[in-house]
């Protein structure tokens, strides 16, 4: 809103990816005078009147810059005569050439249309935030809710694997909308604002896991080696999506309970097994009092030896106590999206027992999360043949190992050669034999007597001719 008194101010980035054809649209009440500043120009309506677009009939005014606008911080500013005016301002802006990575955002929720109010309502708001295809993390991710009867609510999204939020560093942000976010029947509108901080903000280039359709999918969970680039300035606004509430009542206010859990913990993890000691660090990403808000009142860890047991009905499973807490507190946990880590002393391993663990968070009111994923423990872990860096290998046991090999390699070689050599001279000898052979067969057949044979002329045997009877002498024998 603004007053005849009471000006109105506001600023937008144009980053590098953008920043063609951009456009402000100003929606207002009362007629309104605007003025727009960039880093090197400002636009008014008397100096650049084809700029500024009024259309009265729908009490639209639209602003276009000329040219690709600059990058940098731009501003805006607002003022009527009236005594005052609702207004709405979008700004938009265009790719500045095909073919480069746009910084982008896709928000959306998944209900839509008509929703029955509940004490228990929550529901997911959405931003996928991505460079090209490649997830943006750290970013600063807003959810504004309109709502009828009341001032917007703002809800800060999260990407950090708590509550609404599936996989933590996959670019996408969420975050619930819950009972006590909603103030009566009628219609809500959901816009979320990302911005963007250069030396804070980056983008994943490389790494292996789950992400955001920006990378192959190796294995499940977050993306591990993780390498990021960094990101200049940005910011961007959009529509998640609207519904129409109904079934609201003061008296649930009034009655207001807490009713609603904490999330559950999606990421616990044993990072250090000491067998020896009966040991073990457990590490997970704290939620909240309400869902990924706020901060439970404590944890529960239970311990069994039935997997079935602890996932279906943990209340049959064993409860670690406090005194098997040996660093570390489940009396006070973190705010949600902190990292709790604990040591534990687990007596079951003793026996050469397989024990699985859950962890749940409770809040104040007594409401307690689903059960966290399984993690398990077991003697036989430590029979696994260790992987030992070749950097803690000593040289003396580098030689004993490498030695052996290589004298059983010289000897295999050494065989190979001799064998090729014998077979080389056992085919000489076969081939001398055959050629002195050949010369004794030629030898025989010179001596022969051939006169029953073709005759021979000038060295070569031809065909007799067959001679005429007539020419046959007739004298007496």
């Amino acid at each position: 809103m603004v007053k005849r008194e009471l000006p109105m101010y506001g600023t937008f980035y144009i980053d590098s990816t953008v920043g063609k054809e951009t456009s402000l649209t100003f929606s207002y009440s009362e007629y309104i005078e605007v003025r727009v500043q960039g880093p090197d120009a400002m636009y008014t309506a008397d100096k650049y009147k084809d700029y500024f677009r009024y259309d009265e009939g729908s009490k639209v005014l639209k602003v276009i810059l000329p040219g690709e606008s600059s990058t940098g911080m731009w501003s805006y500013h607002v003022s009527t005569n009236a005594t005052k005016s609702q207004i709405t301002v979008s700004v938009q802006s265009k790719t500045r050439k095909k073919g480069i990575d746009v910084l982008q955002v896709t928000s959306w929720i998944p209900e839509q249309g008509e929703v029955e109010f509940s004490p228990k309502q929550k529901f997911g708001v959405y931003a996928e935030v991505l460079r090209g295809k490649a997830p943006v993390l750290d970013a600063q991710v807003m959810a504004s809710i309109e709502r009828p009867q009341s001032s917007p609510v703002d809800l800060v999204l999260y990407d950090n694997g708590v509550g609404a939020d599936i996989i933590k560093g996959d670019g996408v942000y969420a975050a619930n909308i819950m009972a006590k976010d909603l103030m009566g029947d009628g219609r809500y509108n959901i816009k979320v604002k990302v911005i963007g901080e250069e030396g804070k903000t980056k983008v994943v280039v490389g790494g292996t896991g789950t992400s955001s359709r920006a990378l192959e999918r190796q294995t499940a969970g977050q993306l591990i080696n993780t390498e990021t680039s960094r990101v200049e300035n940005f910011q961007r606004v959009t529509s998640a999506g609207e519904f129409r509430l109904r079934g609201f009542s003061t008296l649930n206010k009034e009655k207001e309970q807490d009713e609603m859990p904490p999330s559950r913990i999606t990421d616990l993890r044993v990072i250090i097994f000491d067998y020896d000691n009966f040991t073990a660090t457990l590490q997970w990403t704290a939620v909240g009092d309400d869902m990924e808000r706020g901060t439970a009142s404590r944890y529960f860890i239970h311990t069994s030896g039935d997997f079935d047991q602890l996932l279906l009905d943990r209340s049959k499973a064993t409860l670690l106590s406090k005194e098997q807490v040996l660093n570390g507190t489940l009396s006070y946990p973190q705010p949600a999206g902190v990292t709790e880590e604990i040591i534990v002393h687990l007596h079951a391993i003793r026996d050469n027992r397989t024990v699985f663990l859950s962890v749940v968070a409770i809040d104040e009111a007594g409401n307690e999360g689903d059960t966290s994923n399984l993690v398990s423990l077991s003697p036989a872990q430590e029979t696994a043949v260790p992987r030992v860096p070749m950097s803690t290998i000593s040289l003396k046991t580098y030689l004993a190992i490498a030695l052996p090999l290589a004298l059983a390699l010289f000897v295999f070689v050494a065989l190979g050669v001799g064998l090729l050599v014998a077979r080389a001279k056992k085919m000489k000898s076969k081939n001398i034999e055959q050629v002195q052979n050949i010369g004794a067969l030629s030898h025989s057949t010179h001596s022969l007597d051939m006169s029953n044979m073709n005759y021979m002329f000038e060295g070569e045997y031809r065909k007799r001719l067959q001679e005429d009877p007539d020419t046959w002498s007739r004298g007496s024998i």
